[in-house]
C-alpha cells in the first residue's frame, strides 16, 4: 500500500507543526494548510487519505470546510479538531455523516495515533473490497465471454492441463 498522506488544516502554525512531528513518527506523510482555500488547492494536486481540520479558522468553519471535502472526495476521512467548537453544529455534521470524528485541544497524543491508525485501516480494507470486486467483475466478463476459462484444471501431482 502507498504511505498515506494526512492533510493539516489549522490557522495555529505551534498546531499544525505539533500535529506534523506526531503524524510523521508514525510513518505519514503530512501536508499543511492554514485556510480552507489553501487546503482545496492541497486537495486537488495529492491525493489524501484523512483532513485533520481546525473548527475556528478564519473565513470558515471547520464543518463549513469538510463538508465541501465530502462533496468532492467523499472517501476522505474528515476529522475536526478544536478548543472552541460549536458543539451543535459539530454533532449535527457528526450525525450526518460530514465529519468522521471530534477531538477536543488539547488532544491525547495516543488517542488521536490511535484513531489515525483506524482510519487508515478502514480505508484499507475498503480499497482491498474495492480491487477484489474488479478482479471478480473481470473474471466475470471473461467468462461471459470464453466459458471456462477461469477454471484451472490441475493433475493430482499438481500440474496445469492446458488443453484436453
Amino acid at each position: 500500500m502507498p504511505k498515506h498522506c494526512i492533510l493539516i488544516v489549522d490557522d495555529e502554525p505551534n498546531i499544525r507543526s505539533s500535529l506534523t512531528r506526531l503524524l510523521q513518527r508514525e510513518g505519514y506523510d503530512t501536508i499543511l494548510a492554514e485556510n480552507s482555500d489553501d487546503a482545496f488547492m492541497l486537495l486537488e494536486k495529492k491525493a489524501v487519505s484523512i483532513v485533520l481540520s481546525d473548527f475556528t479558522m478564519p473565513g470558515r468553519s471547520g464543518v463549513d470546510f469538510l463538508r465541501e471535502v465530502k462533496k468532492r472526495f467523499p472517501k476522505t476521512i474528515r476529522i475536526i479538531l478544536s478548543g472552541k467548537a460549536d458543539m451543535k453544529a459539530v454533532m449535527e455534521a457528526v450525525n450526518n455523516g460530514v465529519i468522521s470524528h471530534f477531538l477536543t485541544k488539547p488532544w491525547n497524543n495516543d488517542i488521536l495515533k490511535d484513531m489515525v491508525k483506524h482510519y487508515i485501516q478502514v480505508l484499507e480494507k475498503e480499497q482491498r473490497t474495492e480491487e477484489t470486486s474488479k478482479e471478480e467483475a473481470v473474471n466475470e466478463d471473461l467468462e461471459r465471454t470464453y466459458p471456462g476459462i477461469t477454471q484451472l484444471k490441475v493433475t493430482d501431482e499438481g500440474a496445469i492441463i492446458i488443453d484436453e
